[in-house]
């Protein structure tokens, strides 16, 4: 039973992750969530742990207890897509792709490197970054 509940929530993370709505006028929810946070835009959201990681155009980083599927969602469809089971990024902000020994990546405006998985390969090439 729990390898099919776990088969099933992987599915359905990798559906919300594929979702890529634009409502480039909407203000994300997940912003709400951030105490003390400027009005910077939000660069990338990472996963580490039970957390996810959104980080802004500031520099800054914000914790929150949440599953990335949920984080992604209160993006309100931003423009932006999933790269990796563990990482969304804001499509304005990707600098350009790269591969570094054979693994692929994009560079992001803070200069941080986001990889890409294949699985999520072709929301990249989706976006033009081919």
């Amino acid at each position: 039973n729990v390898a099919a509940v776990t088969t099933v929530l992987s599915i359905l993370a990798i559906f919300i992750c594929f979702d890529e709505v634009d409502f480039t006028g909407a203000r994300p929810l997940l912003r709400d969530r951030l105490i003390d946070a400027s009005s910077a835009d939000i660069i990338r959201l990472g996963v580490d742990d039970l957390f996810v990681e959104v980080f802004l155009e500031d520099g800054s980083m914000h914790r929150l207890r949440m599953r990335l599927s949920d984080a992604v969602r209160e993006m309100n469809g931003a423009p932006g897509f999933c790269t990796h089971r563990s990482h969304w990024v804001s499509r304005q902000h990707i600098a350009r792709r790269l591969v570094e020994q054979g693994r692929e990546f994009v560079l992001m405006t803070d200069g941080t490197k986001v990889p890409v998985s294949k699985t999520y390969r072709e929301n990249v090439e989706a976006a033009g970054l081919a």
